[in-house]
This record gives C-alpha cells, structure tokens and sequence, in this order.
C-alpha cells in the first residue's frame, strides 16, 4: 500500500498515542486508519467502529482488500449466538458492541487498536464513549485513533469529543495545508442567487403573520420575553412539556410547525408545502394558513416551479455530457423525490434517488451507488445519507439544492467532487431567505473550527492559550 507524505506523517503519529484525525471526505482518512490497524495487529486485535451498516461493510472490504485479512463483521443482523469476536481484525456498529460488552459475550483486554470513524458523533448518549471509557479501563496495552471530516464548530464541543474519546494529539489538514494540496483537484465554487416571485411572498408573508400573532401570545403570556430562535422553541416546548402548561405548548407547536412551512415556501417547493399543510389540521382553522395552501394550490394548477427548481433544471441541461457525474443535494426525502421525478423529463438525464434506510433497505443503496458508478444513471439526488462516509463515485458536478448550518455536512457535500478530476460545486440561495442565513452561518462556523482545531493540534500549553 502505498501512502502518500501526509498520511504516512499522520499515521506515524497516530501509533504513538491517541489522536483525532480531522481530514476532509475523499482524502484517504480510511488508509491511514489501515497503516495504524496494519502495526497494531502485530500487538493484539483491532476493532473498527462506524455509525452504519453500510459503512461497517465498507470498511471491511477497504481493510481486507490492503492488509489480505477477511476480519468479522458485527452488526445488529448478526444474530448475538454467533457474535464470537474470534478474528483479529473485527468491524462493527457502536451499539452491537455496547450490547455484547454489557452482555459479556466481549472483553477487549486484548484489544491493541480502536478506530471510531465519524469520530464527530462521540458526544451524549452515542455509544462511542461508554466503549471508549470500558477500552482505555480494562486494555492492556490501549490506542485509540478516531476519524472525522469535522468535529463541530463549538470549542466545548470538539473538547468534549477529546474527552469522551481519550484524545492526546489532534492531528488537522483541510484542503488549503501545504501538505495536503497537490492532492487535490481544483474545485470552482458559484453561488446562483434567485428572487421569490411575488406569488411565493404573498405565501410566505401569510404564513409569517399566523408566526408572529403566536409569538406575541406567547410574549403576552410570558413564556418568552424576544423573537426566538427555533432552537430556542424547542427548548421552550420541551419545558412547557415537563409543566404541563398546555395551552401555551399548543402555541409553540404551532409557531414550530409555521416556522417549518416558511422555511419549505422560501427554500423547497411549493408541492412540498402543500403537502406539509395538508397535513396540519390545527393550523388550517387559522383562515391565513388556509389561504395560503388555497394559494399554494393555485400555483401547483398552474405548473408553479420554486426558481431554484426551475434554475437547477436549467443547469443540469447545460451541463449533461456523457462521462459527467452529478450529484444533487437537497435536506427533505421528499424534496429529493421532486427533484428526481422533474429531472427524469430533461433528455439524457438519468437521475436517482438516495435516501435513508426507511426507504432503501442497504442492499438497494449499494445498488444504486454500484449503478451510479456504472454509469446506469448519471445524475444521484441525495440527502444527508449521500454525504457521511459512503464510498460514492467521484462526481464532477454538486448542486446544494438547499443550504445546511452545520459545517460538518458542507465539508462532507463538498468531498464528493474533485476527487480524481476537477469539479464544480454550485450553490442554489433564494435571496434574503434561510438559505442565505445557513450558508453564512456554515461559514462563519467552519472558520471558528479550524482556529479551534489548530489550537488543540498545538504541543503542551500552547493549546490553552
């Protein structure tokens, strides 16, 4: 196997003691974790954890491919009976492992390597801390190395992750570090900004009227003293709860639930709110709420399209040629479904969609990534599941349907393209709406991460200044 400079220096540090390896999605972060498993099994077994079925089998396969081991895997399939941790080299979910930990069927005294991958979900009642916590007390000869293409953007939340996973060292690298950018593809970044017609406003200011007479309510009634976030809602609603002040947890159930139309009107599609009204008989005695599904109806009649969804069309177009690979990526299921059935009529394009596991049972995902790559279908409309981890074909075109706050996910929409060829990644904003707000706050969060990160990579005191 051969590294390359910035994994073989990463994996030299990682033998030594317990590190956090933070390395954007394409960049190898999986042969570095194989280098170290590759040492440590001179000394003991090796355990590698990931969140996912999918992700636990890919492993396994990376691993066996290099190091010529076929290892176990470990998951909720198997049946606990035949759950024996004989190999030396073991892939497995977290909470199939806590299971068999409390169960007694595992001991990992033996145990010389754990590898937690997505690292970033070592934080509340995630099982990748209780292991942890149980490896470092009964191991004889303990290290932990754990992978992420981001850990968060609070300072109390990478510490905290440190903590749980008895982190010594942060070992950081993003696409900018010397080390790290002659492996990288050029990758052009444009941002298409649209307006909401006039027909999406009058919606949305409807709906913003029903919000804020809840608001004031809730003002009036104490429950809150300014204009709340929707973090700040749920917190609210969660206490109201414990309370059992009912008529003021009516009130924030109903403001939560107009925020969250807004929201679709403003970044999704019409269809989407449509269907989200019609579902909310409570709100609908509220004559602006059923004015605005009455309008919301009106447009679908007339075959209303969000402009982001008209623009994305446009774009993918222009751009369909036969070897090029896009992916798509949008928050909803439902909204991926839209999309995947409005593309479908534009000749040439062959798009697909890749949802979660209450949809796609793991089996059909694979396929469908297998079909991708293949080139079956040219065009994969993903959510979240198309950005954590998964092996997915490099693709030379991104669309982010819809913007995202969190850092973490940017970073991983961003590692599908440019891995082996230069790629462009285009942003879909609706002006002065959350899908600007999430962008900016995207941005300004992975800034702070990085300052944070550098800080704890540093030797000694250093990083407590």
């Amino acid at each position: 196997m051969l590294l390359r400079p910035y994994q073989e220096r990463i994996a030299s540090v990682a033998l030594k003691q317990n590190t956090l390896v933070v390395l954007p999605t394409g960049l190898g972060k999986t042969l570095i974790a194989i280098e170290v498993a590759k040492k440590r099994l001179e000394l003991g077994k090796v355990l590698v954890l990931a969140p996912t079925r999918p992700l636990v089998e890919q492993h396994q396969k990376s691993f066996s491919q290099v190091l010529q081991v076929q290892g176990e895997i470990m998951t909720g399939l198997t049946p606990a009976g035949k759950r024996a941790y004989q190999e030396r080299l073991i892939f497995a979910t977290p909470q199939t492992v806590k299971n068999d930990l409390e169960a007694g069927r595992l001991r990992l005294d033996d145990f010389s390597l754990l590898v937690f991958d997505e690292a970033h979900h070592a934080i509340g009642g995630y099982a990748y801390p209780w292991i942890a916590k149980k490896y470092m007390e009964t191991a004889q000869n303990p290290l932990i190395l754990a992978l992420t293409a981001s850990p968060g953007a609070e300072r109390e939340k990478i510490e905290l992750i440190c903590q749980n996973l008895f982190i010594q060292h942060v070992e950081l690298r993003d696409e900018r570090h010397h080390e790290i950018r002659p492996w990288v593809k050029p990758k052009w970044f444009e941002w298409i900004e649209v307006e909401l017609p006039e027909s999406f406003r009058e919606i949305k200011q409807l709906l913003e009227e029903a919000y804020e007479e809840r608001i004031e309510k809730l003002k009036q009634a104490g429950v809150l003293s300014k204009k709340p976030k929707k973090a700040e809602l749920l917190k609210v609603q969660q206490e109201l709860a414990r309370l059992k002040r009912y008529q003021p947890l009516r009130l924030v159930a109903e403001a939560i639930r107009l925020e969250h139309a807004i929201g679709l009107i403003e970044t999704q599609s019409v269809r989407m709110l449509s269907s989200y009204l019609e579902r909310q008989p409570g709100l609908l005695r509220d004559p602006r709420v059923l004015k605005a599904l009455w309008l919301a109806g009106k447009l679908r009649e007339r075959g209303a399209r969000h402009p982001k969804l008209a623009r994305l069309c446009e774009l993918i177009s222009q751009n369909l040629k036969p070897d090029l690979r896009i992916i798509v990526f949008a928050n909803y299921r439902e909204m991926v479904r839209e999309i995947a059935e409005v593309l479908s009529r534009i000749p040439g394009a062959k798009p697909v969609e890749f949802v979660g596991q209450k949809e796609l049972r793991q089996k059909e995902q694979l396929e469908r990534l297998e079909q991708f790559r293949s080139g079956d279908f040219n065009i994969l409309v993903a959510t979240s599941i198309g950005e954590e981890g998964l092996d997915i074909a490099d693709a030379g075109l991104a669309v982010f349907y819809d913007s995202v706050p969190s850092p973490l996910r940017t970073i991983q929409r961003r590692g599908r393209v440019g891995r082996t060829q230069p790629g462009r990644i285009v942003f879909l904003l609706a002006k002065r709406t959350r899908d600007e707000a999430y962008y900016w706050s995207a941005k300004r969060k992975e800034r702070r991460m990085k300052q944070i990160l550098e800080r704890l990579s540093r030797p000694g005191l250093e990083r407590f200044i």
